[in-house]
């Protein structure tokens, strides 16, 4: 049986789960950064269509690409294909360190009494 080609929607299989787990991992650390796409796009020297595609994992990005990806985003290259094939969820992890660097920018902000309080808060409510 003959396979089709062409510019429809990709399978979630081979490459095309390579390019989908590399765009994830690019958009995890791009957000972990506080960065938006064309603030990316800009030090890339791509366009911010062109994240986007990355990101989505409709367009594969290219060994210099991810080296250049690496070098803006302060990470190896094989950042990229960090959990590559492992079953579940990787990403939660990321995600959840990137909402934690989100918490800890505004916690830089309080002053250091309010940020206790704020902290013991928090804790009370996990130990209910």
């Amino acid at each position: 049986m003959a396979v089709a080609r062409g510019r429809g929607r990709r399978g979630r299989r081979g490459s095309d789960a390579v390019d989908s787990h590399i765009g994830q991992r690019l958009r995890e650390r791009r957000r972990q950064l506080g960065l938006s796409q064309a603030a990316l796009a800009a030090r890339m020297g791509f366009t911010a269509p062109q994240i986007n595609r990355y990101e989505h994992g409709t367009t594969r990005l290219s060994a210099a690409g991810l080296w250049r990806a690496g070098k803006v985003l302060g990470v190896p290259p094989g950042y990229f294909f960090a959990g590559l094939g492992e079953r579940g969820r990787p990403h939660e992890t990321s995600e959840l360190e990137a909402l934690a660097l989100k918490v800890a920018r505004h916690l830089d902000r309080l002053s250091p009494g309010v940020r206790d309080k704020l902290l013991a808060f928090i804790a009370s409510l996990t130990r209910g």
